[in-house]
């Protein structure tokens, strides 16, 4: 009785399982709906309050033609303030600066 061996019945089940599988991930790849994996994906139609976040939406509308707009280099010029802060103690009151690293091996 062939059709009762388990190392087959093991093997058409395997199978079954592939291929149920690949054609679950053929149906998610050619998926129209961008949030099939389950993240958000943001849209250029998305408002903000933040008139920096909107400056760097439009220059992502923009293109490479952002290079050369000012105001694009203005929104990433403050983007990149905001990210990195800014080094001038001045502006931040409540943050002290770190000292410096010793630079002599006396100092250590």
């Amino acid at each position: 009785m062939a059709a009762r061996d388990p190392r087959r019945l093991l093997r058409v089940v395997a199978m079954a399982v592939v291929g149920v599988t690949l054609f679950a991930t053929g149906l998610w790849i050619l998926s129209d709906d961008p949030g099939a994996a389950g993240g958000s994906v943001v849209t250029g139609q998305a408002t903000s309050d933040d008139p920096v976040r909107a400056g760097l939406q439009r220059c992502n509308d923009l293109g490479s033609a952002a290079l050369d707009d000012a105001g694009c280099r203005a929104a990433w010029a403050e983007n990149r303030r905001r990210f990195f802060g800014s080094s001038d103690s001045r502006n931040h009151p409540g943050r002290t600066p770190s000292p410096a690293m010793p630079t002599t091996q006396e100092d250590r």
